[in-house]
């Protein structure tokens, strides 16, 4: 049987989504107001963009194999 937690786990229990909802909330105002936040939104975008067709790529070129064929 499981020991009754009080009410400091329940506070505990919606903290958590009420400060992700919170900064969610924060994003577009940020994204508006400071230069700087944008720069790295846009750089963290491409820097996952860029992954993400590094991921798909390095399979595809794996399978093709390794032949002199490949250089022309």
């Amino acid at each position: 049987m499981e020991a009754w937690l009080g009410p400091a786990a329940a506070m505990e229990a919606w903290l958590g989504p009420a400060a992700l909802a919170l900064a969610l909330l924060l994003l577009p105002l940020l994204y508006e107001r400071c230069g700087s936040f944008r720069f790295f939104c846009k750089m963290g975008f491409y820097n996952g963009w860029i992954l993400l067709l590094a991921l798909i790529a390095i399979p595809l070129c794996a399978l093709r194999g390794r032949d002199v064929e490949n250089m022309k």
